[in-house]
């Protein structure tokens, strides 16, 4: 009885021993402040609610490529849309990627790129798209309404050129990003005890000038989509087939709105690693 009471206080002793350090004081855990798994399966529910859309719409285009509606909104428009969303889609995989400790984590930089470069096509093309109702515009109103829009089909070779046109200015900012101040991931400190041992911390990727070139990619894609709402505005009289002007108009003023409110959001929540990743993939979603 004795021999088994002695086993008894001895597995209990080290049990306490094992969450105590040498000088009596109790480990506390550090809180690493990780994306809880929860918002991550819902960030890629959004992310394969997106793909399920982006693949019925290719599907169903296949399908109709030979249709009246199709064909006048031109398919390879509508392909290059589709390609816009996968990619800048895309993004919420690696933003979901993270570290327990100082990294390195491989995707930081391929967030902005992404995004970016989908937004780009996705933009061009919707962009593309808007000037060609505002050439109609133009010519109508030259010809006192009585101009023949036939001929104001944009050929592949000039949506090409808006498209490379937005996107080179786009590469040439994350190409200056990459080589010169590239995202890293860091984890930061947030609260230590009093020997030092730190007790929360939170990790994300950053660098020195993230702010300049981010609030530079920023800065142009607004002006981009303002200049796109003012087309849109100052042509909106025109009845052009299938109404693709009102739904242009819908597209980019929408985008425009999620836009506005998004950045100011991200500002407000910039510091919490968590809610930012929810407000990041909400607004790529």
């Amino acid at each position: 009885m004795r021999g088994a009471f002695d086993l008894f206080l001895n597995t209990s002793f080290v049990r306490i021993s094992s969450s105590v350090s040498d000088d009596c004081s109790i480990e506390v855990p550090e809180e690493l402040n990780l994306i809880p798994d929860t918002m991550v399966i819902i960030a890629y529910t959004m992310l394969a609610i997106n793909m399920t859309v982006i693949f019925s719409c290719a599907i169903w285009l296949y399908f109709q490529r030979n249709s009246s509606q199709v064909r006048v909104s031109q398919p390879f428009f509508l392909c290059l849309v589709l390609v816009g969303c996968l990619i800048s889609s895309s993004t919420i995989i690696v933003l979901a990627e993270e570290d327990e400790g100082d990294g390195p984590v491989h995707a930081c930089m391929a967030i902005p790129w992404l995004y970016s470069i989908g937004f780009s096509v996705t933009f061009g093309t919707l962009f593309a798209k808007i000037r060609r109702v505002y050439k109609i515009f133009l010519n109508a109103a030259n010809a006192r309404g009585g101009g023949d829009t036939r001929n104001n089909i944009i050929s592949v070779q000039e949506t090409l050129a808006v498209i490379g046109a937005v996107l080179i200015v786009d590469i040439i900012i994350l190409l200056v990003w990459t080589i010169v101040d590239p995202l890293q991931w860091e984890r930061t400190v947030i609260s230590a005890d009093q020997f030092g041992e730190p007790l929360e911390s939170q990790g994300m990727c950053v660098s020195d000038h993230w702010s300049a070139f981010g609030g530079a990619i920023a800065a142009l894609h607004l002006i981009l989509m303002a200049v796109a709402c003012y087309l849109c505005y100052v042509s909106r009289g025109i009845p052009t087939r299938f109404s693709e002007g009102k739904y242009l108009s819908i597209a980019m003023i929408s985008n425009l709105q999620i836009f506005i409110v998004g950045i100011p959001i991200l500002v407000v929540v910039g510091g919490d690693p968590q809610t930012s990743f929810f407000v990041r993939v909400t607004i790529i979603w």
